[in-house]
């Protein structure tokens, strides 16, 4: 990515209930509960896929964001809170364990290199072939909102 590790890292972790405004996979970010500077709960909804044969889903997480050596490692899995119950009108996806990872390039400080790991159960009655598409699309139009936004914060 054309972005420096601190500045990444305070984009997808310190600022998550602005990720809906440029995340076009996400229509709401909210932080439920703050438990300490690295550890959240948030609340995400996402955004149907696929013109619509994807319902939204929405998520309760439990995130936390830690250096390790060069890495920023930001991972986090399901949880529950009583902010955000269930709700009848929405299918409650859930996040298995997974993470981002953002290390920084060497000789190059203001790029860095972004890993993702995804492993979600959508729920439902979702053909496999059809998660398999949406999933790939949901991944490669975050990337593309992604690398969008770190393009206006560098004002390109």
């Amino acid at each position: 990515m054309d972005i420096s590790v601190d500045v990444l890292r305070t984009e997808l972790f310190d600022k998550t209930e602005e990720a809906a405004e440029w995340n076009d996979t996400q229509e709401v970010c909210k932080i439920l509960r703050v438990i300490d500077d690295q550890t959240k709960i948030t609340y995400d909804k996402s955004s149907e896929a696929m013109a619509g044969a994807v319902a939204s889903r929405d998520f309760v997480n439990v995130r936390h964001v830690q250096k390790k050596g060069k890495f920023y490692i930001s991972s986090g899995t399901t949880t529950t809170h009583p902010a955000a119950p269930p709700r009848k009108d929405t299918i409650r996806g859930e996040n298995k364990p997974g993470c981002y990872a953002l290390m920084p390039l060497d000789n190059q400080p203001d790029k860095c290199l972004f890993i993702w790991i995804v492993n979600v159960d959508l729920k439902g009655w979702i053909p496999q072939y059809l998660i398999d598409q949406a999933m790939a699309g949901t991944i490669l139009n975050f990337l593309t909102t992604l690398r969008k936004h770190i393009e206006d914060i560098r004002g390109v």
